[in-house]
């Protein structure tokens, strides 16, 4: 079975010359600030607290006269509190940390958008080793997602604290966390298996196997501490920017495209004083704004004729600090990960950040969908749809304390009269609510008219000028969508009104805040309802023939069986959102609220 599926578009043999030559400057330069003399005082790095010296420049452990540009003295003291400098005891070998299976912990990270995954992988986990600790890191995770972790007492959460570290390190996409959290945890255990959230533990027996390996066949110097799972398929040298040799010179180009990348996605870690060598330039890399992210560097590859022996222009982020180290020994038979769609990021020109614009099935991950327009990520920024730390609402909280609620809806001319009955209806139950109605198009003196007749409502015309212009093709409901998120950057809870709809009885909120209450009583926080990103929803919206597929209409043609025979209908907005929904709740009563008497249609 395969770890991933590989693009193979070609890449030009000059730019593999580019690469080789860029190699050969950085080892041959006398003059470059990047090289030094072995055992220079430029290399080294006093810590004001324990007034120690350290070597900051790599040196190629094949060639000592071959030495990287040295790190920035700075982290001296970051360095020094994670114990990969001031190694405080004896360490153990290899070979006497693998006899107490026991001893392994399992550590991850998670945000938001991976949230679904993570669940899974830690629940395959606790299918082969339910007693293990487990610990989970939270990538600034939201206290809904917090309220359903798992009530396991080997299992511990903690928030990542990036206070200490620099500012970029929030950038989840450059995976500097990875290293930082690794170090971290190091600390405290001896014997860590790092996995990603994608990846599933899918036989038994995982760490006993392992371990007998170790015993067998890995027991010699020549084997590295560390040690990955997967094999990416591809050459160290295709993915390989010149820059990151600045830091960490190497000996020979033939090596790097003849070895194997290895994946960094789960890897065993023993607190060994080899793996704390390496961890030094691991996390001093992961600590400099360039080595982990050099300029230009992309994940999306473009292989040459094959995936060994061309530069494919890309960059793994945090694969590349430690792979000079690691070498990979199990096949994935072991673990599966999801399979990944390397052209499904888009860069953001504004943050320099990339985000997946490939939706994936929730249920299946190797279930990708068609990649959206990356054209669309500058209007998602605009929306706060992406790199949005919060904070969320938490809905098992509601209830307890009633916060304010806003009613939103939309109405064009066609819709004045149904939405000024509906707007009556609301305010005859809710004379002090707070409701929002956006003109599509509405004259100055309708506009008047609906404000003289509503004190508190407050009306916004729907500006779409920073969207495509078929936005304003009303019946195909993209502005519904849009609406939706230009609130949600305002409001914290909003219910949306159709300008068909009547409010028929009062108390809308405290019954709906009483039902969900319920439901967590019931059933648990973990299984209720309480999130639903309408990043996919949005980009839908965008997307000129994903919300409005060719041949489209909203008039259906239903046979006897309403349920298993095709209509022959689309419902735009709404059948979207359905798709959706069932896809991450899989039943429609969860999402289905049994509180609909409270309405009617006009």
């Amino acid at each position: 079975m395969k770890s991933f599926d590989i693009p193979t578009e070609k890449s030009s043999e000059s730019d593999s010359f580019k690469l080789k030559n860029s190699v050969s400057t950085i080892r041959s330069k006398p003059n470059s600030s990047v090289i030094f003399n072995e055992g220079t005082t430029d290399c080294y790095c006093k810590s004001e607290s324990s007034g120690k010296n350290y070597n900051f420049c790599y040196v190629d452990p094949q060639n000592s006269s071959s030495i990287g540009k040295k790190f920035d003295c700075v982290y001296v003291n970051t360095l020094e509190r994670l114990k990969v400098l001031n190694y405080p005891e004896p360490f153990s070998f290899v070979s006497e940390l693998i006899e107490i299976e026991e001893d392994v912990v399992f550590v991850s990270t998670t945000s938001d958008d991976h949230y679904y995954h993570s669940s899974k992988s830690y629940e395959s986990v606790r299918n082969y080793y339910p007693t293990h600790k487990y610990i989970l890191y939270g990538l600034h995770l939201s206290p809904g997602y917090v309220a359903q972790l798992p009530n396991d007492t080997n299992f511990e959460f903690r928030q990542f604290n990036t206070s200490e570290y620099p500012e970029y390190v929030n950038h989840w996409m450059e995976y500097r966390f990875k290293p930082l959290i690794m170090a971290e945890v190091l600390k405290e255990f001896p014997n860590v298996w790092w996995i990603d959230a994608h990846i599933k533990m899918k036989q038994p027996n995982v760490i006993e196997r392992f371990f007998e390996e170790i015993a067998t066949n890995r027991s010699t110097e020549d084997f590295s501490s560390i040690t990955s799972f997967l094999n990416t398929g591809h050459s160290n040298f295709a993915t390989l920017f010149p820059d990151l040799l600045e830091y960490f010179p190497s000996n020979s180009l033939p090596l790097l495209k003849k070895s194997a990348q290895v994946a960094a996605g789960i890897i065993h870690i023993p607190r060994t004083e080899k793996t704390l060598q390496i961890f030094k330039w691991y996390v001093l890399c992961a600590l400099d704004e360039k080595c982990m992210n050099p300029p230009g560097a992309q994940v999306f590859c473009k292989f040459g004729p094959n995936q060994w022996d061309y530069f494919a222009k890309c960059f793994r982020f945090d694969h590349r600090g430690e792979d000079n180290a690691v070498s990979s020994v199990l096949t994935s038979t072991l673990f599966d990960r999801k399979q990944g769609k390397l052209d499904c990021n888009c860069k953001s020109k504004q943050s320099g950040k990339s985000h997946d614009f490939c939706y994936v099935d929730p249920q299946n991950s190797t279930s990708i969908g068609k990649k959206f327009e990356c054209a669309s990520l500058s209007i998602l920024e605009g929306l706060e749809l992406v790199e949005n730390n919060g904070p969320f609402v938490d809905v098992s909280t509601l209830l307890h304390y009633n916060p304010e609620v806003v009613f939103v809806s939309a109405a064009s001319d066609n819709h004045i009269t149904q939405a000024i009955e509906s707007i009556s209806s609301f305010y005859k139950h809710n004379p002090d609510g707070k409701y929002i109605l956006y003109s599509l198009g509405l004259g100055k003196y309708q506009i008047k008219k609906i404000k003289r007749n509503f004190k508190n409502l407050e009306v916004r015309i729907f500006n779409t000028t920073g969207y495509p212009g078929y936005v304003k093709h009303w019946m195909e409901y993209r502005f519904k969508v849009l609406i939706l998120a230009e609130v949600m950057k305002e409001f914290s809870n909003i219910w949306w009104l159709d300008a068909n709809i009547r409010v028929e009885k009062g108390n809308m909120t405290q019954l709906l805040f009483q039902e969900i209450g319920e439901l967590v009583e019931r059933k648990g926080a973990k299984d209720v309802s309480d999130f639903f990103s309408i990043l996919w929803w949005v980009l839908c919206a965008l997307d000129e023939t994903c919300m409005a597929p060719p041949g489209a209409q909203v008039n259906c043609h239903f046979s006897e069986d309403r349920n298993n025979v095709f209509a022959h209908c689309f419902r735009f907005d709404q059948s979207v959102l359905n798709l959706l929904l069932l896809n991450y709740y899989q039943d429609h009563n969860n999402y289905l609220s049994k509180l609909g008497f409270l309405f009617s249609r006009t």
